[in-house]
């Protein structure tokens, strides 16, 4: 049957102490002669083993919105409803690991290993059985498990590692040679994940861990344990970042913080993840991570970030009921961030509440906003931020939001830059009034237009609105415009008494423009409403690279929506600061005094 889940280090009862003192020196000998097969349950306990975790809550199930069939960038929720639970040796697995096994670097350091309630759930689970051994004795061959910050992720890592290398033959993935390689994103990373297994396995001499049962039976390395007698078999350490490992014929591989594999990284994971199929019962590969900075598309595009990507497939596999990946993802609920009653609420349903971290704690944190929400939707619950990954300002997470300002329209009377970017059809026509405030900032206030129902632009209200409303409001010292689709209304405006000044959209143009806006942004120098438009388009801009450097473009995902404020804002932005010391050129031509008449509406683009 299964045991009741006991806190890490609540004390043992005698009888439990007493047994475990018995077995210890006979769970030696068996390790060192490749452990012989335990003496097997009764029916009556196989039964009970069975049927108890099929009650249980898939560790998967930690939300309680339903699954989506939509396909689009971000929408994605993890399966309510999870598998049957097959034959399992998950009960043998826990036992093994508390009787075997100490607690690794923390408050608990050396004591006898107690699992967590969802540490007991994911053995039995990843260690059920396949009846007909199509692939191996295991049903499950990849697995996916999602986290929050503080749920003991790395130590359970550390537990399975030392199960493949050391455990009951029942329990291992081989029939001779194990061969465990556990990696992180960085070498710092990895070595505090392989400390944990080192501990486990006794400690690297002259750090012995002498409370350790498993301890005098492993040569422990900075980067490698083996077996002290020789035998064949080793756990490694491997960073990705240091590059590729392709030798080894894996049995079991183990990575963690998956969000931190990106770039050539993930290429890492690719290599490790293929070495387990180089025997003929192939390897295990388990990831674990906290939700990454960003989305991706759904379905995942190829340039995706890794994780991402492994989400959205244990979102399609789960549906299948022949899948080989096991979907552990705990995210909690949608919240209200204003609403302290409904943070406690999804903090609770995460892994660790009130066991490995405090609820109130966190709770507090969030409220007095000592961290920020995008960064407690990731950490605390375990929840994607709202932005796809690949955004201008993706390596600050939360940064336009901070951005927001109650004053942040300047200042009626004082004086603006007006940035246009202009489009012809079916597109979208964003502009931006910028100023500076009382205080040094940068403002700006927002304006959109939208195609109407035949799919055109009406460049007159354009042009009307700058020369009418905006005029009236604030003293205009220039109009910055893209000159292919806005030189006509740019030539009226200059009639009307405006300075109008052209900003070719190349990179010799862009790339100081849009350097200056993201240090700006990043130093809080520019501040804007909360406006939704605007917000959707910071959202889609991204960089794109060049010799001369980056600039600012859509993304290139096929998701992708506008960023025409953007690119508005950033040609006003540079005009105010740095417009009075850059050579413009000769004033454009005049024009003939305007009316509406005068307006020429293309149904396609128009080269000038």
């Amino acid at each position: 049957m299964r045991s009741t889940p006991q806190r890490p280090g609540k004390a043992q009862p005698a009888k439990k102490a007493a047994a475990k003192k018995g077995a210890l020196p006979a769970a030696k000998a068996a390790v060192k002669k490749s452990a012989a097969p335990a003496k097997s349950p009764s029916p009556a306990k196989k039964r009970a083993a069975k049927a108890a975790p099929v009650k249980k809550a898939h560790p998967g199930s930690g939300t309680t919105a339903k699954a989506s069939s939509r396909k689009r960038a971000g929408v994605a929720v993890p399966p309510v409803v999870p598998p049957p639970l097959r034959e399992s040796r998950g009960g043998l697995a826990c036992k093994w690991q508390q009787s075997m096994l100490v607690h690794g670097e923390g408050d608990l350091y050396g004591k006898p290993y107690r699992l967590l309630p969802w540490h007991r759930e994911f053995n039995w689970r990843w260690f059920e059985v396949d009846p007909n051994s199509e692939m191996g004795p295991w049903w499950w061959l990849e697995g996916l498990v999602g986290a929050e910050r503080g749920a003991v992720k790395t130590e359970l890592l550390g537990a399975l590692a030392m199960t493949e290398m050391a455990g009951p033959a029942q329990l291992r993935n081989c029939r001779s040679t194990p061969l465990v390689h556990i990696a992180a994103a960085a070498l710092k990373q990895s070595g505090e994940m392989f400390r944990q297994v080192q501990i486990m396995a006794g400690g690297a001499k002259g750090r012995e861990v002498t409370t350790a049962p498993l301890a005098g039976l492993f040569e422990v390395l900075d980067t490698t344990i083996s077996f002290l007698d020789g035998r064949p078999g080793r756990i490694e350490r491997v960073a990705a970042e240091a590059g590729t490992n392709e030798g080894g014929k894996t049995t079991l591989f183990l990575a963690d913080e998956l969000a931190e594999w990106t770039g050539r990284k993930a290429d890492v994971f690719d290599v490790l993840n293929a070495a387990t199929t180089k025997r003929i019962e192939p390897g295990r590969t388990i990831g674990i991570s906290m939700a990454g900075r960003m989305k991706g598309a759904v379905p995942f595009d190829d340039d995706d970030p890794l994780l991402w990507k492994l989400y959205v497939r244990g979102l399609d596999e789960a549906k299948r009921s022949d899948s080989r990946y096991l979907f552990d993802w705990r995210t909690a609920p949608v919240v209200d961030w204003e609403d302290p009653a409904s943070l406690e609420a999804a903090l609770r349903k995460m892994r660790g509440a009130d066991v490995t971290w405090s609820v109130k704690v966190r709770l507090r944190e969030i409220m007095t906003r000592k961290i920020r929400r995008q960064q407690a939707q990731r950490l605390y619950l375990c929840q994607w931020p709202d932005r796809t990954m690949g955004g201008w300002l993706s390596e600050s997470p939360g940064i336009w939001a901070e951005n927001v300002a109650e004053d942040a329209i300047p200042e009626d009377g004082s004086d603006v830059v007006v940035g246009v970017d202009m489009a012809l059809h079916s597109d979208h026509v964003g502009l931006i009034v910028a100023g500076r405030l009382s205080d040094g900032r940068v403002g700006w206030y927002p304006r959109s237009w939208v195609p109407d129902t035949s799919g055109r632009i009406d460049h007159a209200d354009v042009f009307a609105t700058i020369a009418g409303p905006l005029a009236t409001r604030w003293k205009i010292k220039r109009v910055v415009y893209d000159p292919r689709f806005f030189e006509l209304p740019a030539r009226f405006l200059e009639d009307q008494g405006f300075t109008v000044v052209e900003f070719p959209q190349s990179p010799e143009r862009l790339i100081p423009a849009d350097q200056m806006l993201h240090q700006l942004v990043l130093d809080h120098q520019v501040v804007h409403p909360d406006d939704p438009a605007l917000n959707d388009h910071a959202g889609n801009a991204a960089w794109t690279e060049s010799e001369r450097g980056r600039y600012l473009s859509k993304r290139k995902s096929g998701i992708a929506g506008k960023m025409d404020l953007i690119r508005a804002g950033s040609m006003a932005t540079w005009e105010l600061l740095a417009g009075d010391n850059t050579n413009h050129g000769a004033a454009t031509a005049k024009a003939a005094p305007p009316n509406d008449g005068q307006f020429f509406r293309p149904a396609q683009r128009l080269n000038l």
